[in-house]
């Protein structure tokens, strides 16, 4: 039996995620009761967010998210068949444990049309040379033979994943505002 997720008392995300207005383009996951317990005890975001894996962070700011911005993202979505996703590794970043998609090149190649069309929009604001598709389970890498030992039995964790969302930062917190359906969807 592992140990219960520690309570998270200061946040141990960035501070730039929760600035009025950012936005962040994701691919929420079926995932969460299998991740939730470590997810919400780690991350202060969590409650707001549900397992993912990010496509774009940061993406435009919220009010300048508009129709065109809105039509071409529908578009893109529209013309891309999702693959059913499996999550079949845990790792971990030195900040974070996480679930490894075999389908690493599918989200790799989203990000990479988005950032083509939006090219002062780098993932993570450029802070990282290589982006490593991933959902993020805990936001402390000191837990990361806990969270394997928990997550050993179910894994691999297959998942069908349906849309990319826009969540915003809005009001003190992060919210889904908006849906892109992938074809089929």
């Amino acid at each position: 039996m592992t140990e219960k997720p520690p309570t998270v008392e200061q946040p141990l995300v960035r501070d730039d995620l929760t600035v009025e207005g950012r936005t962040a383009l994701i691919v929420p996951v079926d995932a969460g009761p299998v991740v939730d317990r470590w997810r919400l005890a780690t991350d202060p975001t969590a409650p707001g967010v549900p397992p993912h894996v990010t496509v774009l962070v940061p993406f435009l700011q919220l009010d300048r998210v508009d129709d065109t911005v809105t039509d071409w993202l529908d578009r893109l979505c529209a013309g891309i068949v999702p693959p059913e996703v499996t999550f079949d590794q845990v790792r971990s970043f030195p900040t974070a444990v996480w679930l490894r998609p075999r389908e690493s090149e599918f989200f790799a190649g989203l990000t990479g049309q988005i950032v083509a069309k939006w090219p002062d929009h780098p993932p993570y604001g450029g802070l990282h040379a290589e982006v490593i598709p991933h959902l993020t389970v805990a936001h402390d890498a000191s837990l990361l033979d806990d969270v394997r030992a928990d997550l050993a039995p179910e894994l691999p964790l297959q998942r069908q994943i349906e849309a990319i969302h826009l969540f915003a930062f809005t009001g003190g917190r992060w919210a889904d505002v908006h849906r892109f359906p992938f074809a089929g969807c």
